[in-house]
């Protein structure tokens, strides 16, 4: 039995309603198929009448596919911690004491409630970074209070932004299963708390958020759909934000300089999109947790910028350091990934390189030029062998496997060397295998980039 809302032309279910339902289970369906039906969908097992069951299970489908409305709740923009005896009701931070304190000290009948409190200190510790934070609704509840560091002070005393990204994260624990409206969760929140709030948002809540933002950090977090609202004569235009190019707008509408945007994250440099698609593979399988566009981003050298880091031993110009000092001023998180080129262990790279790596390291950045040739050479034989495979129907065998080799070319079925090896493609499908080995000082690297991140981040 299966039942279904797309009716054909020659079904007599034209609309769907629960007594056109219950007739056509009347006349098409045994008391056998139903409680078959009923026993899958719902632990009861008992005996019912036929009339009965059929009652049961219209109104069990009714339900599950009947449209429900989530409550809406919106959190202003002006928001404050009120003092005791405020009812919550308006979700600007008056009688937010009052609900914690229940949260604090549930009853015996909601002691699962007690679960959000303790959510709501773990993201205090996170903030903080510090695992003895801890908060107290006290007895006269005049206050929030924090203990930290063998101290006990009121919440408002750790500073605007501590008190504002507490008070968001509590209004949205306390929400579940609702539609929770924001505007403009950035005031007084430095870009990390703002990244560590909306972390906290998409792993610990259940709702559904719509945020009024002006904050590149929040406008750059995955997995949300951007709005652009703009003023078009006189009216409110709202555009969906699906390519790279419509973000660039909205961020260049609200004044954002490329300058502003390399400020909140730290910059992992590469040469190309392949590198980009390993280095966030190898990130991913080390550190799980690490999110690109939020805890990192990735560019690529462009224009002059960095352009002597291609395997050429001509002098940069001084336009050209004066562009990489630049960078290097813009975000002190940073690392750049040189391949180095080198044809043999005997060889060494280029004296560009080497004082790139110099310049770059005397500030605590990190360069990390390639043990072997390139970056394809800290692939595992095997891997990227069964990744090429995969990518070309007509391979036949590697080339060359060595760690100062040329390891993308192959020879085809036809004997034929074939060279013009996509390292995009061929990126994408290693990314989909784990990774097994670690060549090379590949390991070490990325533990370095890892703990640079997460140093950026705090």
């Amino acid at each position: 039995m299966w039942i279904t809302n797309n009716f054909s032309s020659l079904s007599p279910l034209k609309h769907f309603d629960e007594k056109s339902l219950e007739r056509h289970l009347l006349l098409h369906t045994t008391k056998n198929a139903l409680m078959n039906l009923w026993e899958r969908v719902t632990t009861d097992k008992r005996d019912f009448a036929q009339s009965v069951l059929i009652q049961k299970i219209t109104h069990w489908i009714v339900n599950l596919l009947s449209p429900s409305q989530p409550k809406v709740n919106l959190i202003p923009a002006i928001r404050s911690i009120s003092t005791k005896g405020e009812s919550f009701s308006d979700w600007s931070g008056k009688g937010l004491i009052e609900e914690l304190a229940k949260l604090q000290n549930p009853s015996f009948h909601e002691r699962e409630q007690r679960q959000k409190f303790t959510r709501i200190n773990d993201f205090l510790k996170t903030v903080t970074e510090a695992e003895t934070a801890e908060i107290e609704i006290p007895y006269d509840r005049e206050h929030i209070l924090v203990h930290l560091n063998d101290k006990t002070l009121p919440i408002e005393s750790l500073g605007t932004g501590i008190h504002e990204v507490v008070m968001l994260a509590a209004f949205c624990t306390l929400a579940e299963n609702q539609i929770v409206c924001i505007e403009e969760p950035e005031l007084h929140l430095h870009p990390i708390l703002q990244r560590r709030l909306v972390k906290y948002l998409e792993d610990n809540t259940t709702n559904q958020y719509f945020i009024a933002t002006h904050s590149a950090s929040i406008i750059d977090m995955v997995d949300a759909s951007i709005f652009h609202v703009s003023n078009v004569e006189g009216c409110s235009k709202i555009e969906l934000c699906l390519t790279s190019n419509n973000k660039s707008n909205v961020l260049q509408d609200l004044g954002y300089k490329a300058s502003d945007l390399l400020q909140a994250n730290s910059i992992i440099w590469v040469e190309g999109p392949s590198d980009r698609v390993y280095i966030n593979h190898w990130l991913h399988q080390a550190a799980p947790d690490l999110v690109e566009g939020i805890d990192y981003s990735i560019m690529f050298y462009g224009g002059r910028l960095l352009s002597h880091l291609s395997a050429n031993d001509s002098e940069p110009s001084q336009e050209d350091l004066d562009a990489l000092i630049a960078v290097r001023r813009l975000n002190r998180n940073l690392a750049i990934v040189i391949d180095s080129d080198m044809a043999s262990a005997q060889d060494t790279v280029n004296q560009t390189k080497r004082r790139i790596k110099e310049e770059v390291e005397q500030d605590g950045g990190i360069v990390w030029i390639t043990a072997g040739r390139e970056i394809e050479n800290y692939i595992p034989e095997d891997t990227l062998t069964d990744a090429l495979s995969k990518a070309y129907k007509h391979f036949a065998k590697r080339l060359e496997t060595g760690p100062f080799d040329h390891v993308l070319p192959f020879e085809t079925k036809a004997q034929k060397t074939f060279k013009d090896v996509d390292k995009v493609k061929v990126a994408k499908l290693v990314s989909e295998i784990s990774i097994c080995e670690y060549p090379l000082d590949l390991e070490e690297r990325i533990q370095a980039l890892v703990q640079m991140i997460r140093k950026a981040n705090r």
